[in-house]
């Protein structure tokens, strides 16, 4: 029972600070072949807005600051759906966060060039809550299709450290919670060159059903 109950104990510990790394996407033909209705402007109430990136490779950097490209982990994966076709990119950021914060963090742009944010015509929001040993995490975006914007809502718990998959038949979000590392550990090495890569590919994704 002692054991037991130590084990209980563990499990309940708080997760600490956390990187959150999020890779928004539509696909193509979805957006430009489909009628979708129109969202009215979405404005997360006391969302977090991002600070905008410092320069790359200066160590640790403040709690909700935007990443600078250099320093984004799954830039692989990006490049890798723009190279698809199917899909486009709308958006690739990541910060750190307090993992039990509960704050949503607005996705629009920080007022910086470097920072890798999402594009003006995306809206949203991202908001992380603790759910046991797990994450809860809820999205909510407003996604360009022609001259709309299309409300999409995803909410899915995740463990930290894998790349989960939120879909939509218009959009999808790529999203990796990651325990965030002092800047004094070292960092995770790459993998080998040629390495295959255990992103899961998303499919072309049919317009909404009558």
């Amino acid at each position: 029972m002692a054991l037991l109950a130590g084990s209980l104990h563990l499990r309940a510990e708080p997760l600490g600070p956390v990187e959150v790394e999020v890779i928004v996407f539509r696909y193509r033909a979805a957006a430009n072949g489909q009628e979708w209705t129109a969202a009215a402007a979405l404005a997360p109430q006391g969302a977090v807005q991002l600070a905008a990136a410092p320069m790359a490779g200066l160590g640790e950097v403040a709690d909700f600051t935007a990443y600078a490209t250099p320093d984004l982990r799954l830039t692989g994966v990006a490049q890798a759906l723009n190279r698809a076709g199917a899909y486009e990119v709308l958006a690739h950021t990541a910060w750190r966060q307090p993992a039990a914060a509960g704050l949503a963090v607005s996705l629009a742009p920080p007022l910086d060039a470097q920072a890798p944010a999402l594009t003006p015509s995306l809206q949203g929001s991202l908001r992380l809550r603790p759910a046991g040993a797990d994450l809860r995490v809820d999205v909510d975006l407003l996604v360009p299709a022609g001259e709309q914007q299309v409300a999409v809502h995803a909410q899915q718990n995740v463990q930290p450290g894998e790349l989960r998959y939120l879909d939509h038949p218009l959009a999808g979000v790529l999203l990796q919670i990651r325990p965030w590392l002092a800047a004094t550990s070292e960092p995770p090495a790459p993998p080998p060159a040629g390495t295959p890569n255990p992103t899961p590919t998303p499919a072309p994704r049919p317009g909404p059903a009558d």
